[in-house]
């Protein structure tokens, strides 16, 4: 049974039919809603801005960034929301080929004692040209 749903959004960046693109060295700024369905404990949260591979041959990822805060008490029903911001590197740049892609995501991890972590996972795309959907 789920203990709650974890909803990340970005506050700035520019969407272009579905995605929310970012130019290198530009500013992101999120916030994270955690809302519990039964009351329960928290260790702490971690929201980390990582790169990884997907398609064919070996995965590769790089974690960039990480900011990490207690929480404590979650409260049924009762929403807990963060704001978080990191800076973005020059590379490596958001790419969709026919055998590979480059993502980029911000993820959230809800250290929970005793119970899996809750996990979420939002993605964008990181590009240094004009935002039209060929660019990336």
């Amino acid at each position: 049974m789920k203990k709650a749903t974890v909803d990340i959004i970005f506050l700035n960046g520019k969407q272009v039919q579905g995605d929310v693109r970012f130019h290198p060295g530009e500013r992101l700024q999120g916030r994270l809603t955690i809302t519990p369905y039964r009351d329960s404990q928290c260790r702490e949260v971690r929201v980390t801005l990582r790169w990884f591979t997907q398609g064919r041959g070996t995965r590769v990822e790089g974690k960039v960034l990480e900011h990490t805060f207690p929480l404590g008490a979650l409260n049924q029903g009762v929403p807990i929301t963060r704001d978080f911001s990191f800076t973005l590197p020059e590379a490596p740049w958001s790419y969709r080929g026919k055998y590979l892609h480059v993502v980029w995501a911000v993820e959230v991890q809800v250290d929970l004692p005793r119970a899996r972590d809750l996990t979420a996972r939002a993605t964008f795309i990181l590009h240094p040209y004009g935002l039209s959907e060929t660019d990336a």
